[in-house]
């Protein structure tokens, strides 16, 4: 059975509490339209007022982005190749999980 058939009889996704985009630039084809379906029924879940996260990032939330706006052509084009940025900490308190082993500059 293709993986499509089972997300569009919502078999796999009925079996978690959630979903993740981790990425994928193609906005065409099998990986963009299970996509979508995936988004499709997460939606539905949240209409019918079950709580079914999504969460997206890098190029999986421009994915999230194109699809809810039904616009494959919403994202501009940048360059960012060799554009060196630092990274600037203002006002922020070190004392977490995350940066707690890092030293101020």
């Amino acid at each position: 059975m293709r993986s499509s058939s089972l997300l569009s009889s919502g078999k796999k996704l009925s079996s978690v509490n959630g979903v993740l985009f981790t990425g994928g630039s193609e906005k065409q084809g099998v990986y963009f339209e299970t996509i979508k379906k995936v988004f499709q029924y997460v939606l539905d879940r949240n209409d019918a007022g079950e709580s079914f996260p999504l969460f997206a990032q890098c190029l999986g939330f421009e994915l999230v982005s194109v699809i809810g706006c039904n616009d494959n052509n919403i994202l501009e084009t940048f360059d960012a190749q060799n554009q060196a940025s630092t990274l600037q900490f203002s006002n922020y308190s070190f004392e977490g999980s995350v940066f707690q082993r890092l030293t101020q500059i």
